[in-house]
């Protein structure tokens, strides 16, 4: 292992960068590897990603000619799209911030665009098409740092809007998708995967260069690879599940276990106290109310998800013991004694958890809304670490 590493720091990827870590050589290679059989043989993995799609049209009565499904071709472009942003993630990592990976990632998405277009007879959605173009301009034209910044930016009002209006950018390419409910569902669970590549674009990119810009992207892959494992039954199949979480794992093994600087430790504790203050104060008498059958009005957890099962010994158990454990770690915000790094990479976490239940349907928008708050204390905790100990803000 030695050796190894030794090669890998004597012997980087290109002698212009920076030494890779383990973990940017395995993702650099598992995203270009899984992006080839996305782009080339998408057909073949289809039918394993979306159990009881249909493959084939094959005219009135099955006679014939046999055709691709509309859903089946929906699906086969956005699996090249899919892996447009892989290769887009992939170029960001090797190159660490160098403009060359920003234009190679967007030179990755006008190339599949040109293939729809030339090959395939398709209109890619006109707004992408444009800012596209307008960023890779501003690669080259734009002064200091503001190439980059366009492109942070406009990849962070893609997450919006294929968060916030996944249809949209589907009826620009394909104007009867709703009439096709299968078709419409594939592309609403793809434009989920590029929002996410999206917004792993923009930390690559806006964090260049480090291990724990690397730990976030790999960390925001799970909620969505279980939410759409979980809720719809749907995704890569299971050794790839577990490639994912072993690379997530890896990215953080690598990024460790020090301490934060004095600075950053010391405005951790503002965020802190104020978490232990409302979680001692609200959540812990919450579940001990929870726990005696007499829960909150309006806000008790069956209105927050009607699937809460009904009381009983274990449920009253569970409440107690989730209460006694947020006394105790909110005792040890509120008195300084929790370290800073441990509130942070809790709360990673924690996030991850939420997330992966507020995407359930049975989840209210009550349920969604009450627990958003530990959300806000992981982007506290987060831009108090970019800023005071990675120095990138």
């Amino acid at each position: 292992c030695s050796s190894l590493r030794s090669f890998a720091v004597s012997h980087p990827l290109s002698p212009k960068l920076p030494a890779m870590t383990y973990s940017e050589i395995v993702l650099v290679g598992y995203l270009v590897m899984s992006a080839i059989p996305f782009f080339l043989m998408g057909g073949l993995i289809l039918p394993d990603s979306f159990p009881g799609i249909k493959v084939e049209d094959c005219g009135h009565r099955n006679r014939g000619p046999c055709v691709d499904s509309f859903e089946f071709g929906v699906g086969k472009i956005y699996m090249q799209v899919a892996a447009a942003f892989m290769l887009q993630n992939a170029a960001l990592i090797y190159f660490k911030g160098d403009k060359k990976g920003i234009i190679t990632a967007l030179g990755c998405l006008m190339a599949v665009m040109a293939k729809h277009i030339l090959v395939d007879g398709l209109i890619p959605p006109p707004p992408v098409m444009v800012l596209t173009t307008l960023v890779l301009a501003a690669q080259f034209f734009a002064p200091g740092e503001w190439g980059k910044r366009a492109f942070v930016l406009y990849m962070l009002l893609n997450v919006v809007v294929f968060t916030t209006d996944p249809a949209t950018p589907l009826k620009d390419t394909y104007p009867t998708i709703e009439q096709n409910a299968m078709a419409l569902f594939v592309g609403e669970r793809f434009i989920e995967v590029i929002a996410l590549h999206c917004l792993i674009n923009a930390l690559l990119a806006g964090i260049p260069g480090k291990q724990l810009a690397l730990a976030l992207s790999m960390t925001l892959i799970l909620p969505l690879m279980g939410y759409h494992a979980f809720v719809h039954s749907v995704g890569p199949p299971g050794p790839m599940l577990l490639i994912n979480l072993a690379i997530s794992a890896l990215t953080w093994i690598e990024y460790g276990w020090a301490d934060l600087t004095k600075k950053a430790e010391a405005e951790m504790k503002t965020p802190m106290y104020i978490h232990g203050v409302i979680v001692s104060t609200s959540f812990v008498p919450y579940y001990i109310a929870e726990a005696m059958g007499m829960p909150f009005p309006l806000v008790g957890l069956k209105e927050l998800d009607p699937t809460t099962p009904d009381p009983s010994p274990m449920t009253q158990f569970t409440y107690f013991f989730v209460a006694l454990f947020m006394a105790m770690y909110s005792y040890t915000e509120i008195k300084g004694t929790m370290e800073g790094k441990v509130f942070a990479v809790y709360h990673y976490a924690l996030s991850c958890i939420i997330a992966m239940w507020q995407f359930y349907p049975t989840t209210t928008l009550l349920g969604r809304l009450f627990f958003s708050l530990p959300h806000a204390f992981t982007l506290w905790s987060t831009f108090i670490v970019l800023k005071e100990h990675e120095k990138v803000l």
